[in-house]
This record gives structure tokens, sequence and C-alpha cells, in this order.
């Protein structure tokens, strides 16, 4: 079994923690529905028997005073009726013996579903709350403050990278970790992917000027770093740096690369087997705030099946 998953969104981590709990309580319904029916069944099944057996009782005494002429009817229906019990005898022990088996494996059952799921949930849960701060992070800490309103949009990129009179490096020079590869944004289903996202109120899980920050910061932050020192591609690495400077995950550097390098929420395209363009699996939002930065590109993890 594998030791990791690539998660494509955040939402898939909360559909499976949900999905989790519908599983524990439909099982947990399916087991009292089952165990209804099996007793029910038994019930029937012993009431049948205990009729039976009477049956060959009343066989027995007409047989014990039967005349010449009516013994032999009596002695075929008491072998009838034996023969009937023998078979209800037969099938009463099947049905008791599936019903242990089945209890034991019921119970199993039940153990791993009270003890286990909760468990797996609320580690999901946790997860899922880490993944959340990394959308929340206050990313302009480490790098100029970048305003959000409505005006400024789109002259974030330009004002950071010519505040010390220098040209920026084009963003495709930059080399990423293991996995990711720069995506031309020409390349990405704009139109029909991105079409839901008009305004700021449609960024929900981070805010437009947190993810604005948080991209500016890597442009001019992040991504020098690991150009200039190969060491710098990896989360530690820059947790360590954090450490060094005094400043908090949520502060920090690190936070900042796991937000787009991370094994969890990355920008994620796909583009089938004779296709042009991207689709946008995950990353919708930082695709837009891209594209008002000026950027060119985007990093992201891709399966692009035009090139199996």
């Amino acid at each position: 079994m594998a030791e990791h998953a690539d998660v494509g969104s955040l939402q898939a981590l909360e559909d499976l923690e949900a999905a989790l709990g519908r599983f524990a309580a439909r099982g947990m319904d399916s087991l009292g529905d089952a165990h209804a029916g099996i007793c029910r069944k038994r019930e029937l099944l012993n009431e049948r028997y205990r009729e039976q057996q009477c049956e060959v009782s009343r066989c027995i005494d007409d047989c014990s005073c039967a005349d010449e002429d009516s013994s032999a009817y009596c002695q075929a229906r008491l072998v009838e009726a034996e023969s009937a019990l023998a078979n209800l005898a037969y099938w009463r022990q099947r049905v008791e013996d599936c019903h242990n088996e089945y209890t034991l494996h019921s119970h199993r059952f039940a153990g791993l579903t009270e003890s286990l799921i909760p468990k797996a949930r609320g580690w999901l849960k946790g997860k899922i709350e880490i993944l959340r701060s990394y959308g929340a992070l206050k990313l302009d800490v480490v790098g100029d403050s970048v305003e959000s309103t409505d005006s400024e949009r789109g002259t974030t990129a330009s004002a950071s990278s010519t505040a010390q009179g220098q040209s920026p490096k084009p963003l495709m020079e930059y080399p990423l970790p293991r996995g990711f590869q720069w995506v031309p944004l020409h390349e990405v289903d704009l139109r029909n992917d991105l079409g839901g996202i008009q305004s700021e109120a449609d960024f929900r899980k981070a805010t437009y000027s947190t993810i604005l920050n948080g991209m500016a910061a890597l442009r001019k932050e992040v991504l020098p770093r690991m150009a200039q020192d190969p060491r710098m591609f990896t989360s530690d690495s820059f947790a360590e740096l954090d450490r060094q400077e005094g400043r908090s995950y949520q502060s920090g550097l690190q936070g900042i690369f796991d937000a787009f390098f991370g094994s969890m929420d990355y920008v994620y395209l796909e583009r089938g087997k004779g296709e042009s363009s991207f689709s946008v699996i995950n990353g919708c939002h930082r695709i837009v705030v891209a594209q008002e930065m000026g950027w060119d590109a985007i990093p992201a993890r891709v399966k692009d099946l035009n090139q199996v």
C-alpha cells in the first residue's frame, strides 16, 4: 500500500471526511436492520420447529391407539412428520451457524466503525484545518505590503519588481521543485474554467488579498531563493530559514512554499488526448490573480495525455 496520496483539492478531503461519516452511519443502520431481520427469521423457524415437534407427538399418540385398519396410515403420517422435523432441524442448525458467523463479523465491523472511523475523521479534520491555515496566511509580512483595492489590481507585480530599478527575471526561467512545471497561461482554458470568478466576493477559501500577497511574495522571495540555492527546494529548508529569522509559520516563507508546492493544494491542470488547452482541476483563484498580476505562466502539476 502506498504511504502517501496525491489529493487534488481541499474539497476532496472534505468530501472524503463527510463520506466516512455517511458510511459509518449507514453501516451501523444496515447492521441493525440485518440483525432485526435475522432475529425475525430465526423466531419463525423456531416456531415452525416447535409446531412440527407437536405434530410428531400427535402422530405418535395416534399410532399408539390406532386399530389394524388405520395403523398403516398413522405410521405413514409419523414417518412424514419425523422427516419434516429432521429437515427443520437441519435448517435450524444451518441458520444458527450462519448467525453465529455473521455475529462475529458484524461485531468486528461495528468495533472498527465505532473506533477507527471517528479517529480517521478526526485526523482528516485536523489536516483540513492545517490546509485552511495555508490559505489564510498573512503572506504580506515577508514582502512589500500589497493593497487589494479594485483600482490597484494588476499593478502590484510591476510595482514590486521595479522597486529597486531592476527588470524582473522572466517567470519561466525560475526552477521549480520536482513534479512541478511552468504552464503558459495561454495554454489554459481560462474562459470556461474561470468564468465563475467575477469579483473578490468569489474568493471564499482564501481572500483575494491573501492570494495576491502570497503570489507577490512567491515571486519576490521564494522563487529567487530556490534559484540561488538548490537546497531550498523543500518545505523544511524554508522552515529552517524562518526559524533563523524569527518568523512564525503564518508569517514566514515555509507557508508560502507549502501553499504553492506542498503535497495537498497545489495548482493542478489536465489536458486530454488531442486537446489544445489545459482544464483547471484545482487552483482557479490563483490563476485569476496571476492574470491580474500580469504573469504569463503558473507553476502547477499537470496530467497531459498529449505527452503519453
